[in-house]
């Protein structure tokens, strides 16, 4: 027998329900203090990283996992810009709340 992916719940061999997980998504404007150095989003990483949600920030057509250092660096935030936080997952509300309240209340 072969184990079913995380997404999937085995009843029995035969059936199987796939539990699904409806997204958080919440949308904010980038209120970060001005640094020369990565503090801020090194901070923001490992937020992200305590929570077993996936996590995203969306920001024009980028949309970059908020747990990867260098694609939160590429990511480039800027103050006053609009971008949207996205969790799927068990605690992804806490997720979204504890990126949100960072994000948009650091500076």
């Amino acid at each position: 027998m072969r184990l079913q992916k995380k997404s999937e719940v085995m009843i029995d061999p035969i059936h199987v329900i796939t539990r699904r997980f409806i997204m958080t998504t919440k949308k904010i404007i980038v209120k970060l203090p001005n640094y020369t150095e990565a503090r801020p989003v090194a901070e923001i990483v490992q937020t992200a990283s305590m929570f077993e949600s996936e996590i995203f920030l969306v920001s024009g057509n980028k949309k970059i996992n908020a747990k990867s250092i260098m694609g939160m660096m590429s990511l480039g935030l800027c103050n006053d810009e609009e971008i949207e936080v996205e969790a799927t997952g068990n605690d992804e509300k806490d997720a979204v709340n504890a990126i949100t309240k960072y994000i948009s209340s650091v500076a």
